[in-house]
């Protein structure tokens, strides 16, 4: 068994993504036509409430800085060996995981940007690989 760990203590990180889409108006059909329909409420069509409003000038603001401290589990992998699976064959059986897991209290997608500032739509991908290996 193997893992791989890395973090970082401290740091700011800017949260763009909460800058230029954290405004209600921006949920609403007839201001945008980029609307994010998940973000309005099913019964009357208005704004979710966990939805923040920040339009305004924020540019200057430090409001979006947030700590950037976090541990990140790049990998773990787990592997056994039966040196005698049928006669003298063995057999090797693997998994491994990565991009396990990420903790921190960051509200972003991911404290750990270049530049410091979080501008990514996507996550990144957590990926699982078996593997199984039959030596005869």
């Amino acid at each position: 068994m193997t893992a791989n760990f890395r973090g970082q203590i401290g740091g700011q990180v800017y949260n763009l993504q909460k800058h230029d889409r954290g405004y209600l108006d921006a949920a609403i059909p007839s201001q945008s036509s980029q609307v994010l329909q998940n973000v309005l409420n099913f019964y009357n069509g208005s704004a979710n409430s966990l939805f923040y409003n920040y339009l305004g000038n924020l540019e200057l603001s430090d409001y979006m800085l947030e700590d950037a401290t976090f541990l990140r589990c790049d990998n773990i992998s787990l592997g056994y060996k039966f040196i005698k699976f049928v006669g003298k064959s063995s057999l090797r059986v693997s998994a491994a995981v990565n991009n396990a897991f990420l903790i921190t209290s960051y509200s972003g997608q991911d404290p750990e940007n270049y530049g410091a500032i979080d501008g990514n739509f996507y996550p990144r991908p957590r990926t699982y690989t078996f593997g199984v290996s039959l030596d005869f």
